[in-house]
Order: C-alpha cells, then structure tokens, then sequence
C-alpha cells in the first residue's frame, strides 16, 4: 500500500498513439477499403463472397457487406487486407491493438468461431482475437491487446474471418463487418 508521500514510477516510456507502427480505421463509406474475400483452404481469393461498401445496416452507416453465393464449402473464410507495416515486423516484438464490430445473418443458427490473425493466417502465434462463441443475428464487438514475440516472420495481411463448419454460410447468407480499428505499437 502506497503512503502519502510515496508514489509509483517506471523507467520504461508511456507507448502512446503516436508511437503507433501503424494505425488503422476503416473506412467503407466508398469502397471495401482493400480488403478481399480469402478462402483459407485453398489460399486464393474467394469468388463465392461479394464484398459491398457503403450499406447501413443494423443501425450503423458505412458498413462493409460480405455475401454468399454458394455454399462456403468447409466453413472456413476470411477477409483480408494488405499492411506493409506488418510485414516489416519480422523478428521484433511489438503489440497489436485490434477491434471490430460483426454482424452473422447466416441461415444457420449456432455461433460462430470468429478469429482475427495479423501476419499469418490460422497460426496461435499470430491470433489476436480468437472468441469461439460469437452469436449470430446480432452486432458483436471482437477485441482484444496481444503481444507478438520478435522470432516470427510475417506476412503483409490482417485476417478476419471464421472457422466453423457446423455453421458454414450457405448461398444468400450475409456478413458484415464495420468501426475496424488496428494499431502496431
């Protein structure tokens, strides 16, 4: 317990914004801001998602529309966009600050296994979010603060996507995604 005159102090530096890598908001207003339909399993663009931007839904403006036409065949699908500032991370240590709302209209009912990966995509040492019980029909925000060691390499993309294939999108399901925030510190 501290004493009147007693305080606390730390000869490490405050990290603030402006010590920021990188420092990201998305903006769908006119366009899907560079990010793109991945399908993971074959590690190609995704042809079976149409990615809209500009929709209000769901009381909020500026959102970004990802629709299904076909069945996602494992359950398995991420939207992704290119950030040079991570690929130059490699071998360092820095901390990823990540947030977002997502909304799940899928014909299916049960929640979603949602995962946000920065510079590799389906690895636990580049997760920094990984909820597994993200509910359908309702906007969710993901978040969370995640330290990445410096002896990994990296790849240029943020990956936001799903893992489920109890509850894999069906042709004319929808998903939207909107108030991205990512920051490298």
């Amino acid at each position: 317990m501290l004493g009147l005159s007693q305080g606390v102090s730390s000869s490490s530096p405050l990290v603030t914004a402006a010590d920021a890598i990188l420092s990201y908001s998305s903006d769908f207003s006119s366009s899907v801001d560079g990010f793109e339909g991945w399908d993971l399993a074959s590690s190609q663009v995704d042809t079976d998602a149409t990615l809209t931007a500009g929709v209000d839904f769901g009381g909020k403006t500026d959102v970004l529309k990802i629709t299904w036409s076909a069945t996602e065949p494992l359950g398995v699908f991420q939207i992704r966009k290119s950030f040079s500032e991570l690929d130059d991370q490699d071998g360092r240590t820095f901390t990823v600050v990540f947030s977002a709302d997502i909304y799940y209209d899928f014909t299916t009912s049960g929640d979603l296994s949602t995962f946000v990966q920065a510079g590799h995509q389906l690895s636990g040492s580049y997760t920094v979010v990984n909820n597994t019980d993200v509910a359908q029909d309702q906007w969710v925000t993901i978040s969370d603060t995640k330290v990445f060691s410096g002896s990994q390499l990296y790849d240029e993309y943020l990956y936001i996507g799903f893992v489920d294939a109890a509850d894999k999108p069906q042709s004319g399901d929808e998903m939207y995604v909107t108030n991205i925030s990512f920051t490298i510190l």
